[in-house]
């Protein structure tokens, strides 16, 4: 049985004209409400657009990690995690993909809403992880999207400067539902500045990893042999020492990892061993 939506092009996700009640798609129509039938374009296929990828996620957990460095790392360690929980996972990047199992480049492929849609409706996963770069949401190929979770990584020195990708940056973070959890690195200090502005606009839900009032904090770095640190969930202390993963700004993004993991209601004590495995 075809699901019932908002009349729209769904094939490709093409605009449609505000006066046209009926188009063909892959879905059962009705007539446009009548408060839409006098939009323009542009703002018809943006509400439209939603209805469809709503109806998409429904039944989805969609993290977002953004940031200038270590959103694949940290979308892997993720994906370890809850796939060492029972739990399947997708990610989703700007020119890959790894979806019900599958690895599949995409550099060929035009990044935009279209190619966004058709990777989530490819995905019988549980838990999406799409990493997403400022360009991208400069450009608006994700402002469809409605964020679980979105985490924020770290910003580049040479990034710091344009103010505009710091903006877009921080912009993604308005896409989280309203009872969505924001993820931040405090330890940066952009990561600093956009806490100041979740709270100013009241978001309640914010997990931090950083030295004050932070739900974790990282402690005794060991970087001779083995990579090992000392990771605090609130006033619990864990010691981590890692068999493979290598390098200190990799601490961090094991860190993330495991605050998504903790805000996921999984419990630490067997997420830490999951991770020292990574």
């Amino acid at each position: 049985m075809k699901k019932k939506l908002t009349a729209f092009n769904n094939k490709n996700l093409s605009p449609i004209s505000s006066g046209v009640e009926k188009i063909e798609s892959e879905y059962e129509l009705f007539p446009l409400p009548a408060n839409k039938k006098s939009m323009n374009d542009d703002k018809l296929f943006y509400l439209l657009s939603k209805d469809i990828f709503a109806t998409q996620l429904n039944d989805k957990v969609i993290i977002g990690i953004t940031g200038a460095e270590g959103k694949t790392i940290t979308a892997y360690m993720i994906k370890h995690i809850l796939e060492s929980f029972g739990k399947r996972c997708s990610i989703i990047g700007d020119d890959y993909s790894f979806i019900n199992g599958d690895y599949s480049s995409n550099i060929k492929s035009q990044v935009n809403a279209s190619y966004l849609k058709k990777q989530l409706s490819l995905s019988k996963d549980s838990y999406v992880i799409i990493e997403i770069k400022p360009e991208s949401i400069e450009k608006g190929y994700y402002k469809l999207l409605e964020l679980d979770y979105c985490l924020f990584t770290s910003m580049k020195q040479s990034v710091r400067s344009d103010t505009s990708l710091v903006t877009a940056y921080y912009s993604l973070f308005d896409q989280l539902r309203p009872r969505g959890i924001a993820i931040v690195n405090t330890y940066d200090q952009w990561g600093r500045e956009l806490l100041k502005q979740l709270k100013i606009q009241g978001r309640k839900l914010i997990y931090t990893l950083g030295e004050i009032d932070s739900a974790a904090k990282i402690t005794d770095v060991h970087i001779k042999k083995n990579l090992s640190v000392s990771l605090y969930d609130g006033a619990i202390k864990y010691h981590l020492n890692f068999r493979y993963l290598r390098g200190q700004h990799n601490v961090i993004n094991a860190a993330l990892a495991f605050l998504i993991a903790r805000s996921l209601n999984l419990k630490a004590e067997h997420i830490v061993p999951v991770l020292e495995r990574f």
